[in-house]
C-alpha cells in the first residue's frame, strides 16, 4: 500500500474489486480478508467533529452495517437533506455511482 501511496483517506474509497484490479491483491482468502478489515475500519471511523457525522448518524439509524458508506457519501456530498430532494431513480444512481455496490443497501438507503 505505502508503495501506491495508499493513505487513510483512499482506504474509505476502496471496494472489493480494487483491491484485486488496482492493487493487485489476487489470493481469493487474502482479499476477502483485508475487504473484511477495511469494512470494519470504515465502521469505526469517528465523525462526530465532521461534517459527515449527520450523515454516518442517518446511515446508523438504518443499520450499523450502513455507516460503512458515510465517507462515499459525504465525499460526494450526498447529505440525508440532498438525497431529499432528489427523486428515487436519482437517488438510485447517485448511490450507485458513490459506490454503494449492494442493491439491498441502496433501498434501504434511500
Amino acid at each position: 500500500f505505502s508503495e501506491m501511496l495508499v493513505d487513510g483517506d483512499l482506504l474509505l474509497q476502496l471496494c472489493e474489486r480494487d483491491l484485486k484490479g488496482d492493487l493487485g491483491v489476487r489470493n481469493g482468502i487474502v482479499r476477502k480478508r483485508l475487504w473484511r478489515e477495511l469494512r470494519k475500519l470504515m465502521r469505526n471511523v469517528d465523525y462526530s467533529l465532521s461534517e459527515g457525522e449527520s450523515t454516518a448518524q442517518f446511515l446508523r439509524n438504518i443499520s450499523s452495517e450502513m455507516v460503512e458508506y458515510t465517507h462515499r457519501l459525504v465525499r460526494r456530498g450526498l447529505t440525508h437533506q440532498y438525497m431529499d430532494t432528489l427523486a428515487v431513480e436519482d437517488v438510485e444512481d447517485a448511490l450507485k455511482h458513490a459506490g454503494v455496490e449492494n442493491i439491498a443497501h441502496r433501498y434501504k438507503i434511500r
